[in-house]
């Protein structure tokens, strides 16, 4: 007997209600354990819902804004599907505390496009060439290389 694509699809979705973690929203946030590649412009955070710790780690990578997002840890391939999918799923007010939590600390850079005096800013620009403060820039960086940053953030409630 051949597995259809509505079973193979049921299958996935049940697999998803079982792994996929959607915590409640919390009362708050704490970022904790922020790892940076510079030379990347991404990394990596641990994050904390009230008082529950998250087993995976959070990514984060600068945006063609210039300000840094982040996503979820994410399920590559389940069931052998050639597609990923979120591993945690938080509500928006959650991820808007933890988008406030990060602005505080994360300089903003050039984004992409055109710059005073036609400079360029692309996906090959150094982050040298994006830093629009580097005085302020460099304070921030070596407080976020130091590693001890904890962000704490409240959500939003209705």
């Amino acid at each position: 007997m051949h597995e259809t694509n509505d079973d193979r699809k049921a299958q996935l979705l049940r697999w998803l209600k079982e792994n996929v973690l959607t915590p409640p929203r919390p009362s708050r946030i704490c970022i904790t354990e922020v790892q940076m590649d510079w030379l990347q412009m991404r990394g990596s955070f641990s994050l904390t819902l009230d008082d529950v710790r998250l087993e995976d780690r959070f990514t984060l990578c600068y945006e063609m804004n210039g300000r840094i997002g982040f996503a979820p840890p994410v399920f590559h391939s389940p069931l052998c599907l050639p597609i990923s999918f979120n591993a945690v799923e938080l509500d928006q007010k959650t991820e808007e505390a933890i988008q406030r939590a990060l602005d505080r600390v994360f300089p903003v850079i050039r984004g992409f496009g055109r710059h005073k005096k036609g400079k360029i800013v692309d996906l090959n620009s150094s982050l040298k060439s994006r830093v629009i403060d580097r005085a302020s820039f460099e304070t921030q960086r070596a407080l976020i290389d130091a590693g001890d940053i904890y962000l704490h953030e409240l959500v939003a409630t209705d």
